[in-house]
């Protein structure tokens, strides 16, 4: 028979054995772990930030469309809040950029040649409000 201190001794080194195996193991796992959520993050961010950049311009687009008048959309008068008279811009034009009339935005055509000429821009392209994109 063995002495008890032997076989104490030979499963102590065996359990140190499996623990050394286990924990190297264990390592291995988290470093794949990790890395494998590390690129699922960065892959996540890409994704959010174009999925972010696209509803902004969708919503921009829809904020847009929804400042429009509708009745204006349908070749009907203007409404009440769109000036009837030509708009000039502070300088009167000298940025090249001209406002016109209510019913000229609703046609889409310009009345004049001079108009025509020019840039023409809509009203909420031009609103100190709202800065430019």
């Amino acid at each position: 028979a063995r002495p008890f201190m032997d076989v104490l001794a030979e499963m102590a080194a065996s359990h140190r054995r499996f623990m050394e195996a286990a924990s190297a193991q264990l390592v291995q796992t988290l470093v794949e772990d990790n890395e494998r959520l590390t690129d699922m993050l960065a892959r996540d961010r890409e994704s959010t930030r174009t999925r972010t950049l696209d509803d902004l311009a969708a919503a921009k687009s829809d904020s847009v469309m929804s400042s429009l008048p509708s009745a204006g959309l349908q070749g009907e008068s203007a409404p009440p809040n769109l000036p009837m008279q030509p708009a000039r811009s502070q300088d009167d034009g000298a940025d090249g950029h001209w406002s016109l009339p209510a019913e000229d935005l609703v046609s889409g055509l310009p009345r004049s040649s001079k108009a025509s000429s020019h840039t023409v821009q809509p009203v909420w392209a031009t609103d100190p409000a709202r800065p430019p994109a």
